[in-house]
């Protein structure tokens, strides 16, 4: 990856591979936190300014998301964050043809992977806590 286009995109890669920091001395930057297919969207991203998600299965894709939004908390690049935002809402605004029913990334896993990832007050807790009201049920 262009180093140029790493640091125009990352707060996190342009500190670090500074020459102050190991890292950028070594020219070789570790993400051990993150699943190497995110990475490759957000490499994707950054040279084409959209997210390419099509070979992603339906039944992964919020789960995708939720990575690719943690990533870019990392990362340092709320720019990715609000576009991953806008994909989020947009992929629960389907509906599964056998129920009906939006598509809402609200399962404990991803749930969970949101609030380890993100700090207190980010606009992707918020954005899960309004599609959880939004959803809601009387059978809750």
């Amino acid at each position: 990856v262009h180093e140029q286009l790493l640091i125009a995109h990352s707060a996190f890669f342009e500190a670090a591979l500074h020459r102050d920091w190991k890292e950028g001395q070594q020219r070789v930057i570790s993400l051990p936190l993150d699943e190497p297919e995110a990475f490759h969207i957000y490499v994707r991203y950054m040279y084409t300014g959209s997210l390419h998600l099509d070979d992603i299965q339906a039944n992964e894709l919020n789960m995708m998301l939720c990575q690719l939004y943690c990533l870019g908390e990392r990362l340092l690049d709320s720019t990715f964050q609000d576009t991953v935002l806008d994909a989020l809402v947009t992929a629960s605004r389907v509906r599964d043809p056998a129920t009906g029913r939006r598509s809402v990334p609200l399962k404990s896993d991803k749930v969970n992977l949101i609030y380890d990832g993100t700090p207190l007050g980010s606009p992707m807790r918020k954005l899960l806590v309004d599609m959880a009201v939004c959803s809601g049920h009387s059978g809750w």
